[in-house]
Order: structure tokens, then C-alpha cells, then sequence
């Protein structure tokens, strides 16, 4: 009985000493208000590349998406479509400029939303891919999930 005792009182203390060496989060007030800003992250497949829009990032009536491909006669497909229905609401072409075949070359097109009944934080999809010229099927297919906020005038 002495010896489990002695044993209970080891643990314990044991125990004791590790929850003590255990670092407690900094405190709120230890935390600068403005922290940098993170360098954003494109989202990318094989030969696309998408810089603008961001993941999640909030697109008005007017809204520019940028990147870079290497894609089949430097053309890239942009689509918007709404995230819940899937119902599109446009789809475009945009031309890289690359220099060679084979080579990246930067995309940019302007996209304007028209329809007057879209409701604030609809989610939407805007995809960025290419048409096979073999098949038409839709290939390097870039998503980029954003949310609608109207500009109010």
C-alpha cells in the first residue's frame, strides 16, 4: 500500500511539473492590430494561373480577372456562374500574350455582372479554363469560389 502511495505522489508531481513547463498563449494585448498583410496565392492548374480574383474575395458589378496560361492558341474561357444553382451568368475569352507556343503569357479581362435582383454575399464560382481542340471538353480548369457585394451608389 506505502509503495503505491509513493508511486500516486511521483506521478503527481511529475504531472504537475509538466503542466507548469506547458507555454500559455500570448495574451490579446500582445497581438499588433495590424499585421502585414499575407502576399496573395494564385490558384493554378497545369497551365493556368489565376491571380485576381482571390479565394473568397468579394466582387462588385465590375470585377478584372488576371493571370497566366499556356494554353492552345492563347485563348483561356472565363465563366461565372452561381455557386448554389450553377446557373451561369456569363462566359468570355480572354487572350494570353505569350511570346512562343508553349510559353505563359499574362490574361486579363474585365467582367460586368448586369442583373439587378443579385442579392448581397451571393456566392459565386469564376472559372478560368481551356476548350480542348481535340474534343471541346473543358480542360486545366481553374475555380476560384468569390461572394457578390453590390457598390452602392
Amino acid at each position: 500500500m506505502r509503495k503505491w502511495l509513493i508511486i500516486m505522489i511521483v506521478a503527481f508531481i511529475a504531472l504537475l511539473g509538466l503542466a507548469l513547463s506547458i507555454q500559455r498563449p500570448q495574451s490579446l494585448s500582445s497581438v499588433p492590430l495590424f499585421a502585414p498583410s499575407p502576399t496573395p496565392t494564385p490558384v493554378a492548374s497545369e497551365n493556368i494561373i489565376v491571380t485576381s480574383p482571390q479565394v473568397d474575395e468579394s466582387i462588385t458589378q465590375t470585377f478584372e480577372v488576371r493571370g497566366r496560361a499556356r494554353v492552345f492558341e492563347n485563348v483561356v474561357t472565363i465563366r461565372l456562374k452561381e455557386k448554389l444553382s450553377g446557373q451561369v451568368y456569363g462566359e468570355t475569352q480572354a487572350n494570353a500574350d505569350a511570346p512562343d507556343t508553349g510559353q505563359f503569357g499574362e490574361f486579363r479581362a474585365g467582367i460586368k455582372l448586369s442583373d439587378p435582383n443579385l442579392r448581397t454575399n451571393t456566392e459565386f464560382i469564376v472559372e478560368v479554363f481551356q476548350y480542348s481542340a481535340k474534343d471541346g471538353s473543358e480542360r486545366d480548369k481553374v475555380s476560384i469560389p468569390v461572394r457578390f457585394v453590390p457598390v452602392v451608389e
